[in-house]
């Protein structure tokens, strides 16, 4: 079975992780043409099918005009921790933080 959850010209180091709402949690990067890129960000989507239909894309960061992307996605009980890296667009000026939720990633 083939599922289509999102499509644009940059969609890379996608995580998909079950959280304790039994939902499927799908984290990634997209957005710009290649990387590095100032454009790229993080999304996630959600699915209660298994993974049959997924909900629109959500940015995760709120936007401040660096370049972000997700090296992991963890999940321990409730507690489900995004670890994003921002960067000026040229692999320059990195910043790393922690996105945490309790509620599902909702």
């Amino acid at each position: 079975m083939f599922t289509h959850v999102h499509r644009n010209d940059l969609c890379c180091e996608a995580f998909v992780r079950r959280v304790s709402t039994g939902e499927l949690l799908m984290v990634c990067q997209c957005d710009d043409v290649t990387e590095p890129a100032p454009k790229n960000r993080v999304y996630f989507w959600h699915s209660a099918d298994e993974g049959v239909h997924w909900t629109p894309r959500q940015l995760l960061v709120p936007e401040d005009g660096r370049a972000t992307y997700c090296t992991e996605v963890s999940v321990c009980g409730d507690l489900i921790r995004a670890y994003i890296t921002f960067h000026d667009g040229n692999f320059l000026k990195f910043e790393c933080a922690v996105y945490q939720s309790v509620d599902g990633g909702h």
